[in-house]
Order: C-alpha cells, then structure tokens, then sequence
C-alpha cells in the first residue's frame, strides 16, 4: 500500500462490513503571538498527555465507493494504549480494536475472528504510523517542528513543517486556542496528501475540536469524525478480551 493514510484501519474495516459542551467563547490566549508560547500551549493541551475516554463518537466516509456510518468509543492509557469500539447504528459492534506500543489485536465480531498484528502492520494498512492515530482526535503530532515562514504568529496562526518516517506532516496552529487548525500529511509525491481540518473547538481545558474533517486526494475519499461526548483525564483500565472460539488470523 502507498504510505500515506488516516484513520484507514476504520476504513479498512467499515469496508469489510460494507463532556464538554460545544463553544467558540471565551478561548484562552486571545493575544498569544510568541512561537514558542503556541506550540508548548498546543503541547500541553494534547488529550493524548493523559488517559482519556471517548463515550460516543461517530465516523462517515463518503466517496466513489459510497456513504458509511459507524458509531465509535475510544479509550486511551499511557504509554499510547488505545481500546476502539466500532458499532453500528442499532448499537451492535461489529470491531473491536486494540492497539499498543507492540500489539494490535481486532475482534471481528461478524466474521467470528480474531485478527493479530504489530504496529507494522497497522502502518501497512492505514498507511501511517501509529504514533499519528491522534491526529485523527485533534491532537497536535510533534517530532522537530519548524517553522515554515515566520517564527511568530500571523493573523493568529503558525505553520509548522515536520517530517517523520518518510511523511511531510505541515500543521497550521490557532495560536488563540492553542490547538491545531489544519494539518497536511504527504510523502511528497504529486497529489498524494491528504488535508485534515479541525472545527469547533471546545470551551475546556483540552479544547477538543467537535468535529474533525479530513480528505484524502488520492483516493478521492472524504472522512468526518465527529465526537459527541468524552471525560479527561480518566484513570480507567483497558481490557481486550479475545472472542471466545474465534478463529485466528493474521490481521495482514
């Protein structure tokens, strides 16, 4: 597969199937110019600095292929431990994934299967690394950001270039709220990246964007994750418990 995608593990699967209130008032750091300042204030307003629990959340693609819909949870633990929930509308779950540092296990609930792998193969199927799955929740990725023209804020926003395992990731800050407003993920190669815009930030402590919209142009496929309801930081504990009597397969 080309190495380049977002959330495709979502997509791959939703294929084989076929506590905030919302607020753009009173953001912090109105006045914040300083390069410096934004981008440890994106840091520190990161979900993923703390375990963090998705209660309901909800993932559409559309494309040439068609519309599908899923509802999603997602529970995260330090040191990058996630637990998705994949369901449809009725409530039913269809997945149930798991991912850490050296594991990624998937309960195929409709097949009867249990899928197992290594982030590797998570990268070969989604296209990216792991270590960017929060990109797709608003989190601000980070490896060694530069800036790409000035080294304070313009009109409220900072570009950033970074690079990382072969990727361009460019991030665009909201220095007002300290949060990313856009990012771009490419390889470089002519029409093969892919834009991802964050929309209505919440008025809390990790400004988590309501709704994230992202469209890949090579595939010509559009993906919005809109998350309804969540808690951060939260201390829970993650279980995956493999389907009794499953079959077991590779998960590539």
């Amino acid at each position: 597969m080309q190495k380049i995608g977002i959330i495709y593990l979502f997509i791959f699967l939703i294929s084989a199937c076929s506590v905030s209130n919302i607020s753009q008032t009173g953001l912090i750091n109105r006045g914040l110019t300083d390069a410096n300042s934004a981008i440890k204030s994106t840091i520190e307003n990161n979900i993923t600095n703390d375990g963090f629990f998705i209660n309901k959340g909800k993932i559409s693609t559309s494309g040439e292929t068609g519309r599908i819909s899923l509802y999603f949870t997602m529970k995260y633990k330090l040191p990058a431990t996630y637990l998705i929930s994949l369901r449809s509308k009725t409530g039913l779950e269809a997945y149930r994934i798991f991912i850490s540092g050296d594991t990624v296990l998937i309960n195929d609930r409709l097949n009867k299967t249990l899928l197992t792998g290594s982030p590797f193969d998570f990268e070969r199927i989604t296209g990216i690394p792991s270590e960017l799955l929060k990109i797709s929740i608003g989190d601000f990725f980070y490896n060694e950001p530069k800036y790409e023209k000035q080294e304070n804020c313009t009109n409220g926003e900072l570009k950033l270039s970074d690079y990382f395992l072969g990727m361009i990731v460019k991030t665009t800050l909201d220095c007002a709220v300290g949060k990313p407003k856009s990012l771009l993920l490419t390889t470089g190669i002519t029409d093969e990246y892919i834009n991802v815009e964050y929309r209505k930030y919440r008025d809390d402590k990790k400004k988590l964007p309501k709704i994230v919209e992202v469209y890949d142009f090579r595939r010509k496929i559009k993906i919005k994750i809109s998350v309804f309801k969540y808690s951060s930081p939260w201390y829970g504990d993650i279980q995956f418990i493999p389907g009794n009597g499953y079959n077991i397969k590779p998960l590539i």
